[in-house]
Order: C-alpha cells, then structure tokens, then sequence
C-alpha cells in the first residue's frame, strides 16, 4: 500500500467567520438608567416611587433586561428624568447592546481572527 504524505490528506475546512456573542458577559448594560438615577442619588425604592415605575421594572431595566419594558414606562422614566426615552435607552439595539458597540467589536474580532492567519 503506498504511503500517503501530510499534505496529500484533506485539510479540515476554516470555521467562516461568525458574529457569536456568547462571550460577552450578561453584565453589560447600556441604557443609562443607573448612572442617572445614580447621579440624582437616589435609591431604586426612591425612583420607584417618585417615577410610578416600580422598583422590579428598575432593577431588571438596571440589569439590561429591558427588552419587554413597555414604552409607556420608558415613558416615565423619561418624564421623571426630563429627557427623551432615546436618552435612556439606545434605539439602535442589535441583540443586547448598540449597533455602533456591536459592528466596533466585530470588526475587532475580524482584525484578530485576520492577524492569526
């Protein structure tokens, strides 16, 4: 039987580059809610109660979870702040985090996955 040489085997394709977030930590958040109610020094108990809002909505929206709030809250909470809900809450979302923050770490990740070629 004749010997095969290393570079006669199939080579394993390259993975295509992928737009995978898994490793970006949960943690990030990037409406603006904390750093206002953080900058009027107040409690999430005391902006609850003085926005109407209450004190769950405000943590989840404190922790990025704010996907399912409804307008009429973010409404609020603009109110309360006087600002636009666009101050609060990025509109230009893709997934969790701003297409501007997004298409910044893709191309990064591009630049990085290029570089190891």
């Amino acid at each position: 039987m004749p010997q095969t040489k290393e570079s006669d085997k199939p080579q394993p394709k390259k993975k295509p580059f992928s737009w995978d977030l898994s490793n970006i930590p949960s943690f990030y958040c990037w409406n603006r809610l904390k750093s206002l109610r953080d900058s009027y020094r107040l409690s999430q108990s005391a902006l609850a109660f003085k926005s109407g809002v209450s004190q769950t909505t405000i943590l989840q929206c404190e922790a990025g979870n704010d996907a399912n709030t409804t307008d009429s809250v973010k409404k609020r909470l603009a109110d309360f702040f006087d600002c636009k809900i666009e101050d609060i809450f990025p509109t230009d979302m893709i997934g969790k985090i701003p297409e501007r923050e997004f298409l910044r770490q893709a191309i990064e990740k591009e630049k990085t996955a290029l570089n190891r070629e």
